[in-house]
């Protein structure tokens, strides 16, 4: 997530992050409080520790899930071409400029 921030914005970030939980686990975890929702670093500390309290098998169900939902609903708004090229930056950068 923090490689997306520079370039979608911190406040799309955490919006799309929100609305992608809501989507994939409406009554399941607890939902993001309005703080957490303002910071990309405060959804990412409370998802590593949600993560960090299941079973590692759950934990990569729900990584996953997640992250197909995320990519959904930014292609839906800005297209998949688009997508898959912020996608692709932010792994890029993720990997230290190695392609994976």
């Amino acid at each position: 997530m923090t490689h997306l921030t520079p370039l979608i914005g911190e406040a799309a970030l955490c919006a799309m992050y929100a609305r992608a939980r809501h989507l994939t686990f409406p009554d399941s975890l607890p939902s993001p409080v309005l703080r957490e929702l303002r910071s990309a670093a405060l959804l990412l500390d409370q998802l590593g520790t949600q993560l960090g309290a299941m079973e590692p098998q759950a934990a990569d169900a729900f990584h996953r899930a997640m992250l197909e939902s995320y990519t959904r609903l930014l292609a839906g708004l800005i297209g998949e071409a688009l997508t898959v090229r912020l996608m692709n930056t932010a792994w890029t950068e993720r990997s230290g400029g190695k392609s994976t």
